[in-house]
């Protein structure tokens, strides 16, 4: 199979996780927006938009070299960078939590409990993606994705809709959600088969940390382009027009995932083809074929504004119509 053949088929099994995973998500959108008021609402996409910062800082973004290193070798070598992997991520995220934990006690703040455990399931699912990535089970992928958005949907409908927790039930839903899904993607991938406490070592942590240390500023940086503006809305108007420019980026965050969905499998084939003699050719026809895809896919999406905000969307968010262009 030629790299193009395998990108449009990874892309297609990505695709089949991403759509079940956004149809999901959308549906539950609506739901989660009646159930919410604005206020809790902005308050929940700001402990998100906090999560998705500290949280290359916890794993040290080592994810990326996980995946790197493991797509490359097999056996107990591959098993070295999955087991050094997941031991950077333990014992950056207990440091975190003592130190949180903490915080929390001296500060008086409760919320601080459950940003936690979000923030840990968050942290421990990321590395399960770059792990799968590594071991090329995109269908496990796709398949955990799809269950833990099953999972995260049902516990917040059970702690938000049926015992009426509001902004914790939320946020312990998703965390739940997170941390049920990490463990039934550990169970089908049998995980145990590519990890050993034997592989860890201090000298293939720091070796993974020095390939992925300077990937920390830079996600930084992504986070500073894509969401700082909710910490300016939340400071300066307050958590319920947070909670509306939420609402607003829901339906752009289809695209942008569509988009992620393909980067997963691009960078697999990117890898694989870094040392071939035509690989700028080949990168150039993905490159612009990217482009057409993704302007077409925004022209559609931004055709359904009106439809969305007068029929899905509670009332309350109908001025998240004029920013979700």
């Amino acid at each position: 199979m030629n790299q193009k053949d395998k990108l449009a088929k990874n892309t297609m099994l990505l695709s089949i996780g991403t759509l079940m995973t956004n149809i999901l998500q959308f549906v539950m959108v609506p739901l989660f927006s009646s159930w919410l008021t604005t206020a809790e609402y902005g308050t929940f996409d700001l402990c998100v938009t906090y999560v998705s910062l500290v949280l290359p800082i916890v794993n040290l973004a080592s994810g990326e070299a996980v995946f790197r290193y493991s797509i490359e070798c097999e056996g107990n070598e591959r098993k070295k960078f999955i087991s050094d992997g997941l031991a950077i991520v333990l014992i950056n995220s207990c440091a975190v939590s003592i130190l949180l934990l903490l915080i929390a006690k001296i500060c008086n703040k409760p919320i601080i409990i459950p940003f936690l455990a979000l923030l840990i399931g968050q942290t421990i699912n990321s590395y399960c993606q770059s792990f799968l990535r590594g071991i090329k089970k995109l269908s496990i992928y796709s398949i955990g994705s799809i269950i833990t958005t099953v999972f995260i949907s049902i516990f917040v409908t059970i702690f938000v809709w049926k015992f009426n927790f509001g902004l914790y039930g939320i946020i312990g839903g998703y965390a739940l959600g997170y941390f049920i899904g990490d463990i039934v993607i550990f169970s089908i991938s049998k995980y145990w088969e590519f990890f050993s406490i034997r592989c860890i070592s201090k000298e293939g942590m720091l070796y993974l940390i020095k390939y992925s240390y300077p990937l920390i500023p830079n996600n930084i940086c992504w986070w500073i382009i894509n969401v700082s503006d909710r910490l300016i809305i939340n400071s300066v108007l307050g958590a319920a027009y947070n909670g509306i420019y939420a609402i607003a980026n829901k339906v752009p965050n289809v695209c942008a995932s569509v988009f992620g969905m393909f980067n997963i499998s691009w960078q697999e084939s990117a890898s694989e083809v870094a040392n071939e003699k035509d690989r700028n050719q080949y990168f150039n026809v993905v490159y612009n074929s990217t482009i057409v895809t993704l302007l077409s896919l925004c022209t559609g999406v931004l055709c359904l504004n009106w439809v969305l905000f007068d029929y899905i969307f509670d009332r309350r968010y109908e001025a998240a119509r004029l920013y979700m262009p």
